[in-house]
């Protein structure tokens, strides 16, 4: 009988010998276990987390852009419809106050974030309640009294003449400012709560109900508007709508942090002491840029006319759409450059930083490119033809766009490890000398000068941010600009 060769469809398998390995083949199998390998795979989890950690945030900063291009998109046709084009410019120099007042908060909140999340990281849950409730007093006392200085200040001075405005009164200039300052009071309470939210680890959850609360307030501005409102009433829908956002935020954070109470009981006089000097550090960013920006604009105002300030901010606006670019990365990569600096993960802080720099120099070159290429007709499209296009200043302005980018993604490394106080000390004294050049130039060349004033003050903070690095890293300069370049 021939035998059938093969083996039936659903006969059982044979056992088959164990084969014997050999000393090779174990040895393999042993380094599949090895301490070696079992960090290589701890670190590309590690590097997962981390990557999925900085999408959630740059998605979340995204959706700030889209916020803000539709508020600037918005608000502008919106203005000259119901006011006019010199009421508009009235409105963006009434807009820059909040900017200055942003200086008082005395940089606790950012401070208090870095600290936050080490002690985190460490369970050290007490500390943090100690931080955080320390700084949340010191912000609400620093308020009360910027609000009385403020309106010290009103009462005993007409800015409406030194600044050279003519569609509003004394008055009506002064609730304005009242309501700006409230407003810039609130997003105190605000920039604090995210610290609570960058400290947990949650960084991206913050940024989309803060930009969600940016949401309601241009809601509530465009409704003020139209019911025919004020100055002053469009500006308090502004603050109303910040403060009703911040308790909405309060309760919401209490769900991640059980420990972010608000009061006194953990006020402690020690920690104030000893995070007053890096504290105010963190002022210098907001000092610089309101000193350089907003400065420039008011020099701009003072030097020529309303209508010149309604051209010069109109196009400045268009340009702040790709700064926001450079914005995103740096928010973006902070907390995550202060997560990994915490954990002894130097190598990976520093390659984050270099592909946020690379990032926002190319990304912010490419931009501006186009934008360049369109912006007559966007101007025109977006004012109706009501302000004037001048081609030579808006071309410098995204020149300033792609300095800023550059050293502000990078300056986010100095922030985050607490390296900040010399750019403390450098950044006001070069914005100071920024608004003085301003308005010299604006006075002899018209509003081509305050764009001058800008390129000064990026090109100096440009130089002194990668100097800074370079030292701190302890490389040469041109090595570190063909990194941050790539």
């Amino acid at each position: 009988m021939r035998k059938i060769k093969g083996r039936l469809r659903n006969s059982p398998k044979k056992p088959r010998k164990k084969a014997h390995r050999s000393g090779a083949n174990k040895t393999q199998g042993r380094l599949r276990n090895s301490p070696k390998e079992l960090q290589k795979k701890a670190r590309r989890t590690g590097m997962s987390k981390t990557q999925g950690r900085l999408l959630n945030t740059f998605g979340a900063h995204t959706f700030g852009n889209i916020v803000t291009v539709f508020d600037r998109l918005l608000m502008v046709p919106l203005l000259l419809r119901f006011w006019g084009v010199e009421a508009l410019g009235t409105w963006f120099v009434i807009r820059t106050f909040p900017a200055y007042i942003a200086v008082a908060e005395l940089g606790f909140a950012s401070y208090s974030g870095n600290l936050m999340t080490r002690y985190i990281l460490k369970s050290f849950y007490r500390r943090a309640a100690k931080q955080f409730q320390t700084s949340w007093v010191l912000i609400s006392i620093v308020s009360a009294i910027c609000l009385v200085i403020v309106c010290a200040l009103l009462l005993f001075s007409d800015a409406v003449s030194y600044l050279n405005l003519k569609s509003i009164t004394r008055v009506e200039f002064s609730y304005a400012v009242i309501a700006f300052t409230l407003y810039a009071l609130a997003i105190f309470q605000t920039q604090l709560t995210n610290a609570v939210y960058r400290s947990v680890g949650s960084p991206a959850r913050g940024v989309y109900l803060t930009h969600i609360i940016r949401c309601f307030e241009l809601v509530f501005f465009v409704v003020m508007l139209v019911m025919g409102g004020s100055y002053a009433q469009c500006a308090l829908a502004f603050a109303v709508a910040r403060i009703i956002g911040n308790v909405g935020m309060a309760y919401d954070v209490r769900k991640l942090a059980n420990w972010a109470q608000y009061g006194y009981q953990y006020f402690r006089y020690a920690i104030f002491k000893r995070a007053f000097k890096p504290a105010l550090g963190f002022t210098s960013i907001p000092m610089a840029l309101a000193l350089n920006q907003q400065g420039c604009l008011l020099a701009v105002s003072a030097a020529t006319s309303s209508t010149a300030v309604a051209s010069f901010s109109s196009m400045y606006l268009v340009v702040r759409l790709v700064v926001q670019y450079g914005v995103q990365i740096n928010r973006t990569v902070w907390p995550e450059l202060t997560r990994q600096w915490s954990k002894g993960e130097q190598d990976r802080a520093w390659k984050i930083h270099d592909k946020a720099c690379r990032i926002s120099f190319l990304g912010s070159l490419l931009l501006c490119t186009g934008l360049f290429f369109m912006g007559k007709w966007l101007i025109d499209l977006w004012t109706s033809g009501k302000v004037e296009y001048l081609e030579p200043v808006f071309a410098l302005m995204l020149v300033t766009v792609v300095l800023n980018s550059t050293w502000y993604a990078s300056i986010a490394m100095l922030f985050a490890t607490n390296n900040h106080l010399g750019f403390a000390k450098f950044g006001p004294l070069v914005g100071g000398l920024s608004v003085v050049i301003a308005y010299i130039a604006s006075v002899n060349y018209g509003v081509i000068g305050g764009v001058l004033g800008t390129i000064f003050f990026e090109l100096m903070c440009l130089a002194f941010v990668l100097w800074s690095i370079a030292r701190i890293r302890g490389c040469t300069l041109p090595r570190l600009v063909r990194t941050v370049v790539g």
